[in-house]
């Protein structure tokens, strides 16, 4: 992906960007959005906004923060849209073609806990949502993740920590009071 970007084949850098990392994005949209059509449109809104911003990374964070940032936003935007209940179809694109791709040969397996958790998750707000499955479910450093909440330098680390064990304290909360921790 690099190289094709380094040589200005920016077509060529966001078909790969998009089949490296698009099953990662996807499984981060459906934890947090919990809705499977939900999810994806919304990746099919964060493919069009890579296709079309590919020229635009720097390197700055590293770019799984630059996509995870761009997923963020989409699911957002997604998220606090009206044009989602119309169920308008977009307009099919090479990105959006690609996106219905990865989403087929991506397999995610449920099973009843992890559903109960992903209910409890869901009735915490989009943020605390965001900074759990970015922590939890993909591993990024806190350094990383506060890197995708803000243009530029982001929030600090230590917000960013600090806000992750309060949405963590909530979630196991819930979880004690469904009786799925002791």
């Amino acid at each position: 992906m690099l190289a094709a970007l380094a040589s200005g084949d920016e077509e060529a850098a966001a078909e790969a960007a998009l089949r490296d990392h698009g099953p990662a994005v996807l499984r981060y949209l459906r934890s947090l959005l919990r809705d499977p059509d939900d999810a994806d449109d919304a990746f099919s809104l964060f493919a069009e906004q890579v296709w079309k911003r590919i020229g635009t990374f720097r390197g700055q964070g590293g770019f799984e923060v630059w996509l995870f940032r761009i997923a963020f936003r989409e699911a957002l935007r997604f998220h606090d849209s009206g044009w989602k209940r119309k169920r308008r179809p977009l307009p099919t694109t090479e990105a959006s073609r690609i996106a219905a791709e990865v989403r087929q040969t991506a397999s995610i397996s449920r099973d009843r806990r992890l559903e109960a958790l992903e209910r409890l998750r869901s009735s915490l707000s989009l943020e605390d949502q965001h900074l759990l499955v970015l922590r939890v479910d993909h591993g990024l450093s806190f350094k990383d993740i506060a890197a995708t909440l803000g243009e530029g330098e982001g929030l600090e680390e230590v917000t960013v920590r600090k806000r992750f064990e309060r949405a963590k304290a909530r979630l196991a909360r819930l979880a004690k009071d469904e009786g799925l921790l002791s």
